[in-house]
């Protein structure tokens, strides 16, 4: 009896296992299929203090370990007085699941460097704020994958994200139960 009550024990967590790997999606993505969503957005353009900005050519960066992808972006901004500067902005920004759009975005982004040639002192933190509002106001929720509605897996998998992590290069995405 004892030898039965094992045996079924190992079968039924045998198919417990089998059935949770039936519910889950792992999803990969690579540079270009990032690329081409986040170049949909882009050029930018941005007006504050005074400053004309343009954000424009956006590279998605894909360590090759890690929970969160860089983007760069070339920046050009016209000062007060017609001064024209040039440079590039990195950005990090994270990656979520909205269940109830179906949705993997970018979120989270935080400008990591700012290096823009030939801007006075007294423009730079103007400049700076001016790129942290294009991060977030442009950058968070950029869907970066939306489930298929139609396909059974993955109408199951809306409800939970298990994890989302860049590996190789890559985005990978689990979803399920």
């Amino acid at each position: 009896m004892g030898s039965t009550l094992t045996t079924l024990t190992l079968i039924l967590a045998t198919c417990a296992g089998c059935a949770t790997g039936l519910l889950q999606k792992e999803m990969i993505f690579s540079q270009a299929q990032l690329q081409k969503k986040v170049d949909a957005v882009f050029p930018v353009d941005e007006n504050k203090a005074l400053l004309r900005v343009r954000f424009s050519n956006p590279q998605v960066i894909l360590p090759t370990a890690g929970e969160r992808i860089g983007l760069a972006l070339d920046i050009r901004a016209q000062l007060p007085g017609g001064r024209k500067a040039r440079g590039r902005l990195h950005v990090d920004s994270g990656l979520i699941y909205d269940p109830n759009r179906g949705e993997i975005a970018l979120a989270d982004p935080r400008l990591d460097s700012l290096d823009v040639a030939g801007v006075p002192k007294r423009f730079e933190s103007a400049l700076q704020a001016v790129a942290e509002v294009v991060a977030k106001r442009y950058l968070a929720q950029i869907p970066v994958y939306r489930l298929n509605a139609d396909d059974y897996k993955q109408s199951l998998a809306k409800l939970v994200l298990k994890s989302v992590s860049v590996r190789d290069g890559e985005v990978v995405a689990v979803i399920g139960l």
